[in-house]
C-alpha cells in the first residue's frame, strides 16, 4: 500500500472518531435536566441583534430555557429563588 493512502486512511479514520464524539456530545446536552429555580440577571446591557440601540442597566429573567421577562429594575420583579 501506498504511504499517502495509508496516512488518508488514518486521517479518516480520526476524523470519524471525531465527528461521532461530537455528536454523542451534542446529544447529551440537549438531554441535561434545566434547573426549575429562575435565573435573575442583573445590570446587564443588551444588544439588539437587528442593529437597534443598546439596552443599559437591564434585568433578565430566565425560567427553564425560556426569558420570561426584560426590562429595568422597577419593571421586572425578580423572584427571591433566582
Amino acid at each position: 500500500m501506498r504511504r499517502e493512502t495509508v496516512f488518508n486512511r488514518l486521517t479518516l479514520n480520526a476524523l470519524t472518531r471525531a465527528v461521532a464524539i461530537g455528536t454523542c456530545a451534542l446529544l447529551g446536552l440537549g438531554a441535561q435536566k434545566v434547573d426549575p429555580r429562575p435565573i435573575a440577571i442583573l445590570h446587564a446591557t443588551l444588544l439588539d441583534g437587528r442593529g437597534g440601540p443598546t439596552f443599559r442597566d437591564a434585568t433578565l429573567l430566565i425560567r427553564g430555557r425560556v426569558i420570561a421577562a426584560v426590562g429595568t429594575a422597577g419593571q421586572v420583579a425578580v423572584p427571591k429563588d433566582a
